[in-house]
């Protein structure tokens, strides 16, 4: 018996996430693709680490973050700092999918999306061979879809074009005054970091 090649998508560009749709843009302080640069301390800020290994894109500055003008400041974000550096010695860029701090505000699917053109340049840039995204908006920001992130627990995507894995994981404020949660949490970064390369998503069946 033959078995015929069943195309499942049309074409490549018809898996691609919506990061790898947006053309690059270089980061400006006088952004003013949303409303978010009224209020923000820090405009458009920057991406910062090594590229050629991990990429950890967060959801958006906090309070702090946004006063020093550096991202991952705060209690959590000094966690995830050191959790990082104690599971993975190679290099790592750290960035966030709205690059202004939104206050009290929740971040519309218009914010991400004014800012994934950024992102779309920092993923260029940071050349990963990983990426691991922290919480439903950065989420939204690569693969343009909004995700559950703490009930997808493992859950993963890819990045058509470059084949590159992009790991579902909760923001660590989500988790970190849950000492269940954590503990799952460091667990899962560990496997997404560390761990073999998850399935790609089937293109074609028979």
């Amino acid at each position: 018996m033959q078995f015929s090649e069943i195309k499942l998508y049309a074409s490549k560009a018809s898996l691609s996430a919506d990061v790898e749709r947006e053309f690059p843009a270089k980061l400006t302080p006088n952004c003013q693709l949303c409303s978010l640069h009224e209020n923000a301390q820090t405009v458009c800020m920057s991406a910062e680490g090594k590229p050629g290994g991990l990429l950890i894109v967060g959801m958006y500055p906090g309070k702090l973050e946004d006063s020093k003008g550096r991202g991952n400041m705060g209690t959590t974000g000094q966690y995830l700092r050191r959790l990082v550096s104690r599971l993975w010695e190679g290099p790592v860029v750290y960035d966030h999918a709205v690059k202004c701090a939104p206050g009290k505000r929740k971040p519309t699917p218009t914010m991400i999306a004014a800012c994934r053109p950024y992102l779309s340049s920092i993923v260029h840039d940071a050349k990963p061979s990983r990426i691991i995204a922290l919480g439903s908006d950065a989420v939204a920001g690569l693969i343009g879809r909004g995700v559950p992130a703490l009930s997808a627990r493992r859950g993963y995507s890819y990045l058509a074009y470059s084949d590159i894995p992009v790991y579902i994981m909760p923001h660590p404020a989500s988790i970190y005054n849950n000492r269940i949660w954590r503990a799952k949490f460091e667990q899962d970064l560990d496997w997404a970091i560390n761990g073999p390369l998850p399935t790609k998503p089937p293109v074609d069946g028979v």
